[in-house]
């Protein structure tokens, strides 16, 4: 219906090349947003993230996406894991300049009740709540659990890009 199309090319033995055909867009609006969305600032270096998620895959592939951006990420698997690495972090007085949480973790404390002991510890922790409940109150209503931003899951770089720049620099 958009007016692309696929072909394929193949030989035995050697291997087979699909070229994609898309249509571009006349209208220049639609440039323009997506061009809106890239910030030209680049993001500061060196920044620690605390991942606090259950599923492990989500963690790999989130430090796969935090390290392309110069960062580095350490995971936890629960709210209890979390406040220990963080605990541990200000002791040493390198706390992670940003925690994300996902919001429900089965079985253990979430990211509703970690960000309240959290915040006990560090009242100016930068904290991203992430689910893929979009209709969850916390989630549409963040600021007043008190975390300083949200990612919906699953999130792509230049979405986890711009959040953490947003959240960084306040």
């Amino acid at each position: 219906k958009h007016g692309g199309h696929i072909s394929a090319e193949s030989q035995v033995g050697i291997g087979t090349v699909f070229t994609l055909y898309l249509v571009t867009s006349q209208d220049d609006t639609v440039v323009e947003n997506i061009v809106s969305d890239i910030h030209p600032d680049p993001l500061p270096k060196n920044a620690t993230i605390l991942m606090m998620d259950d599923e492990e895959i989500i963690c790999d592939v989130t430090s796969e996406m935090v390290a392309l951006l110069g960062y580095s990420m350490t995971s936890a698997p629960n709210g209890t894991t979390a406040l220990d690495l963080y605990k541990h972090s200000m002791d040493n007085n390198n706390p992670f300049d940003v925690v994300i949480m996902d919001l429900t973790v089965p079985g253990e404390m979430g990211g509703k009740e970690t960000i309240k002991k959290l915040l006990e510890i560090h009242p100016k922790a930068k904290v991203i709540v992430a689910s893929g409940y979009t209709d969850d109150h916390v989630m549409a209503n963040y600021e007043d659990y008190g975390f300083s931003g949200r990612l919906v899951k699953p999130f792509q770089m230049k979405d986890l890009k711009n959040e953490l720049e947003i959240v960084l620099q306040m």
